[in-house]
């Protein structure tokens, strides 16, 4: 059986039908362009938004300056100012006395572990004369030792440990130690002179110094992080 085409309807319904199309597609249109205005709108608003939000923060950040941080003149400061500077100054100072020098409790030390190894090992010259009592210690009898180790580099990492005996006074009985050389200390390990001096040398380089100038920068001795 075979399918019988719909026949058309009436051309007064075909012309009602097109223009509700065309009216549809005229509200669809005209929506499309509200909310293009909409978005532009709000695109705007965003914008304005982050520039006072700049500008807040300038202002907040002008306000919080006087002139100890600017260049504004102290009898141009603004009301307050120099009271809310006092006061912070007074709250760093007690924020700092409260503070012990160094490590506070509750840190963890971190220093440079001794090499149980050492690549080589030297003795110091024994003291020359009393810490007291600065008597002679020519013949004193041998009462000790301590130790001092430096890491540094030549062409392969070596560990020198310096053994520093001590003596007692004959005198006073005062045992005096012999003194670690330059840049070591008693009863820790330190970075010898080549590596500090590398280092410098890269920070240096890195901060794109001068290397003709003379180096006027120092690194403390055992203070890096092996």
């Amino acid at each position: 059986m075979g399918l019988v085409p719909e026949e058309p309807g009436p051309p007064g319904e075909i012309a009602g039908q097109r223009e509700l199309l065309s009216r549809l597609r005229a509200v669809v249109e005209a929506k499309d362009a509200e909310n293009a205005v909409l978005r532009a709108e709000l695109d705007a608003e965003r914008e304005l938004r982050r520039r006072l939000e700049l500008r807040l923060a300038e202002l907040e950040r002008r306000l919080s300056m006087d002139s100890s941080d600017s260049g504004t003149p102290s009898s141009k400061e603004r009301t307050g100012a120099k009271q809310a500077r006092r006061a912070r100054q007074q709250s760093e100072r007690e924020r700092r006395a409260d503070r012990r020098r160094g490590g506070q409790p509750g840190h963890p030390g971190k220093g440079l572990d001794r090499d149980p190894d050492p690549d080589e090992n030297k003795d110091a010259e024994p003291p020359a004369q009393c810490r007291r009592c600065r008597a002679g210690l020519d013949g004193a009898a041998a009462a000790g030792s301590r130790w001092a180790q430096v890491i540094d580099v030549e062409v392969i990492r070596k560990a020198t440990e310096w053994a520093l005996p001590g003596l007692a006074c004959p005198c006073c009985g005062t045992v005096t130690f012999a003194e670690p050389p330059p840049g070591a200390h008693v009863g820790s390990v330190s970075y010898g002179p080549v590596l500090n001096a590398a280092v410098i040398l890269s920070f240096r380089v890195s901060r794109g110094c001068d290397l003709r100038r003379p180096v006027v920068d120092s690194v403390a001795d055992g203070t890096l992080a092996a």
